[in-house]
């Protein structure tokens, strides 16, 4: 069920129209953790963790044909990592491999070549960060130490050279954010997030990160606290905000999919930044 409330003001999320949902070819592995990115007409499916110990698992979704393929593994599987397309290439950043102590590996996909590549490591070992592709580069921003708790570390990766360059610390650390950038103003957009290692601390904070200027700004906040979810950015001059999951507050969290202590969201938000 697609879901909606409007608030109000200049900068804000509005009710998402559709004309409706197609349900595809589901992927052959369910998985949590996992991260996604497409080249072309191909959606990938990396890595994640299901019924079993194994994390390398990639799966290829043919959007013109409605099908799904193996795609060749990735060498450091993982869990919670973050993915994005970079000139028709994906890059997998961060993660954990135990769920506890998070890692500093990425690794470059040529998809025309069907060959993984060890890049340089991230400078901070991150599990769960917002990774934007902007420019010539990649920012990996927040994300989680060891035990989950929330980073404010921001890097630069430069795939050109194959270096990283420090910036400074975003104001409101958090993981499991999501990030969306719009390119032509140098602007990047960190959405919700968790705020402590427990996970049941989310925030409704928008932030605009500007590059150009390496500076902050809040922006109108979230209908609620989320984390875990997803924002993309389209040639509209929208972000759509898509899913989520809040905490209940009524016992232990064991992170688990079926938990009744969590709150699971269908929403998708659109945020925009003009006057309709």
């Amino acid at each position: 069920m697609l879901a909606g409330l409007l608030l109000c003001g200049l900068f804000g999320f509005s009710v998402l129209s559709f004309a409706g949902w197609n349900e595809v070819e589901a992927v052959p592995t369910g998985r949590w953790g996992l991260a996604a990115a497409a080249v072309d007409d191909q959606v990938y499916a990396i890595a994640g963790q299901d019924d079993s110990p194994k994390l390398s698992k990639v799966e290829v979704y043919d959007v013109a044909r409605n099908k799904w393929n193996e795609g060749k593994e990735i060498p450091s599987g993982r869990v919670m990592h973050a993915a994005v397309t970079f000139k028709g290439k994906i890059y997998v950043f961060g993660g954990t491999f135990d769920g506890i102590d998070p890692v500093a590996r990425v690794e470059e996909y040529d998809p025309k070549k069907d060959v993984w590549t060890m890049k340089a490591a991230m400078p901070t070992p991150r599990i769960a960060p917002m990774v934007v592709a902007m420019s010539s580069n990649i920012y990996v921003i927040g994300g989680a130490t060891a035990l989950y708790f929330p980073s404010p570390v921001i890097e630069v990766y430069n795939p050109a050279t194959d270096t990283w360059e420090q910036k400074p610390d975003m104001p409101n650390p958090r993981w499991g954010a999501a990030g969306a950038s719009i390119a032509s103003k140098g602007k990047i957009y960190i959405f919700g997030g968790a705020t402590d290692f427990t996970r049941e601390n989310s925030t409704t904070a928008v932030d605009e990160y500007d590059t150009r200027t390496e500076t902050w700004t809040p922006k109108a906040e979230m209908q609620r606290p989320l984390h875990n979810f997803s924002a993309s950015f389209v040639n509209s001059g929208m972000i759509y905000v898509i899913g989520g999951q809040k905490w209940k507050g009524k016992g232990g969290v064991d992170g688990g999919i079926n938990d009744p202590d969590w709150t699971f969201y269908d929403d998708v938000w659109e945020y925009y930044q003009q006057t309709r």
